[in-house]
């Protein structure tokens, strides 16, 4: 898929089901690829060749729903006889790894499993959500869990990532100047290897619409140390039976502007049928933010707001949807949000379906509200 953008960059991404079982080993294949190509064998010759290339490759992990996208993201610069060559040298990082005897090799297997040890979860909800979806996988980091790797992993990684490639869905995403059908033609070329067999089509987000317990669970995992963080999850209810994308984004958008009016820096996610509120508290003050939170979701799903609130809730993520063209990385992940999630929407055309949700929608889709979960930590 091309889009424009100040670009060039290209970013291929294989898609699995988040599963215990695989995740991890999933998430080692990016370090892994690179470590080398059959083209370029070694790190230090792998970014050698995208610097010569002006630009930089760099590992991918991430999750959508319960779907995880692991790959490579690139770039260069804008020279486009270049691009053959950006295209190509990109491909065989992910088709022809550097290998030994048909293995990938095993330094480069354990450098993998070093940087993995690196890793920091850089989701702010990620604690809350362990809470929320315990019994889900979408309790799972993108990263899975640590896999058990015995003296002969490199064999097991290397078996695994040859049934994957050959099974996973890819996406193949480019930002850049260059004309939508050369784009086309090179990726394709480019890419022409790889190995297909029967594609595992059935990946999918599982939606839990209502609250584990009849009452909110209260969880206190805070200590004297100072100011703490609150985090407070609701379910969406029956507004996911047959969930509309902008209006939810409406319902987001209006509880996200009131609360800013008093935390200012008050954090929203919404995701999964989940909407997710964290903000920062003083010890001993975390009963007043849950009424304060509990308030504004209240006020929402009750029909209390104004017009105007709404409009200026809707008005601000509009903006950040109309900006997101300025941005590859964020462009990218977007449209490969949107893929993955069975939405074709650009940013454009979501912020105009966003700017058509009227109040009563909004209630509509936010009567179901309930709180599942609270966290102080």
């Amino acid at each position: 898929m091309a889009h424009g953008g100040a670009g060039p960059g290209t970013a291929p991404q294989l898609s699995a089901q988040l599963d215990r079982e695989t995740a991890g080993l999933n998430a080692l294949l990016p370090d892994v690829l690179l470590c080398g190509s059959a083209q370029h064998p070694g790190p230090e010759q792998v970014r050698a060749a995208f610097q010569a290339l002006g630009g930089a490759v760099q590992p991918l992990v991430r999750k959508y729903g319960e779907i995880q996208a692991v790959g490579l993201s690139a770039t260069a610069d804008n020279d486009p006889s270049r691009l053959e060559t950006f295209a190509q040298t990109f491909a065989n990082l992910l088709l022809t790894p550097d290998t030994s005897f048909g293995q990938m090799q095993k330094t480069s297997v354990e450098h993998a499993l070093a940087l993995r040890e690196e890793r920091e979860e850089t989701d702010p909800f990620a604690e809350l959500i362990g809470h929320l979806c315990g019994f889900e996988d979408f309790a799972l980091s993108p990263w899975g869990e640590d896999p058990e790797a015995g003296p002969n992993f490199y064999q097991k990684l290397t078996k695994h990532y040859r049934a994957w490639l050959s099974a996973s869905p890819v996406e193949l995403y480019y930002c850049g100047a260059a004309p939508a059908k050369e784009v086309a033609r090179v990726l394709t070329d480019a890419f022409m290897a790889i190995p297909r067999g029967e594609l595992d089509e059935e990946l999918g987000t599982d939606v839990r619409m209502n609250a584990i317990d009849a009452e909110p669970r209260v969880l206190d995992a805070s200590d004297e140390s100072g100011a703490h963080w609150f985090s407070a999850g609701w379910r969406l209810g029956d507004a996911m039976e047959d969930p509309d994308p902008a209006v939810l984004e409406a319902v987001a958008a209006v509880i996200r502007y009131l609360a800013r009016q008093l935390e200012p820096e008050v954090r929203l996610d919404l995701h999964k049928g989940l909407l997710m509120l964290r903000c920062e508290t003083a010890p001993g003050e975390a009963e007043l933010q849950l009424d304060l939170m509990k308030n504004f979701t209240d006020i929402v799903r009750t029909g209390g707001f104004s017009p105007a609130a709404l409009d200026m809730g809707k008005q601000a993520r509009i903006r950040d949807l109309l900006d997101l063209p300025a941005d590859d990385a964020v462009l990218e992940d977007f449209w490969l949000s949107q893929t993955l999630l069975g939405l074709d929407w650009a940013p454009d055309e979501f912020a105009a379906f966003l700017e058509e949700v009227s109040p009563a929608e909004t209630v509509q889709a936010a009567a179901g509200l309930e709180l599942d979960a609270v966290l102080i930590n």
